[in-house]
């Protein structure tokens, strides 16, 4: 395959994908809008011809434009394919143009769904991507408001440690160890720490923050 053969394709690839995304919108809009219909005409009270004569002549419609949409879009695809060979490749003969435009159509139609399916993957990452971004933003800032609060700094210091003891919370936050004492039990009595008991000193650790 030639360099320009293979910019033809690349292109026609893109742009038969495009359509094909266009094509798939309009038959959802096209569904949505007979589904309406349907519902519309066979909840009214007034009616001419019996619902099943009704469901047979929209569903005769709704496959007709359905057979239309899909003849424009493929002699829109072939087309366009057409005028990117004759940009790209400088062809002079329009019957040539006219052929080599529907076999290159015709061969890129399943790359094209395959680049569809890619970049909506791709979309769909970096739709993933932000909204972890926005999360983590959202974290960190609801982390700095409740952490000018002594009390949940104490989680903040117990996120980074295995387990601490009363007296190494008391010298890190520079707290008495009354204070830490009822902290730790208003974070006991709300599930954010456990207390092991069963070593001595106690040792903290955390259960829970309130910015997960």
């Amino acid at each position: 395959m030639s360099e320009e053969d293979e910019r033809v394709r690349r292109s026609a690839i893109r742009l038969v994908a495009e359509i094909q995304s266009a094509q798939q919108s309009s038959q959802f809009e096209v569904n949505s809008f007979f589904e309406s219909l349907r519902r519309e005409l066979f909840d009214s009270e007034k009616t001419t011809f019996s619902n099943m004569d009704m469901s047979r002549i929209l569903s005769r419609l709704q496959n007709l434009i359905m057979d239309l949409l899909n003849q424009i879009v493929d002699r829109v695809s072939v087309e366009a394919v057409k005028q990117i060979q004759i940009i790209l490749g400088d062809l002079k003969n329009v019957r040539e143009s006219e052929l080599l435009a529907e076999k290159t159509t015709s061969a890129v139609r399943r790359e094209a769904m395959d680049y569809r399916l890619n970049k909506y993957i791709q979309d769909l990452e970096n739709h993933i991507k932000l909204l972890e971004e926005r999360e983590s933003a959202r974290k960190k800032m609801l982390k700095n408001v409740l952490t000018r609060d002594k009390k949940y700094q104490i989680l903040a210091l117990l996120e980074n440690e295995k387990g601490l003891s009363y007296t190494e919370i008391s010298k890190q936050l520079s707290l008495t160890r009354a204070k830490v004492n009822e902290y730790i039990k208003e974070l006991e009595k709300s599930n954010l720490v456990s207390v092991d008991k069963n070593k001595k000193p106690y040792v903290i650790t955390l259960k829970q923050t309130l910015w997960l």
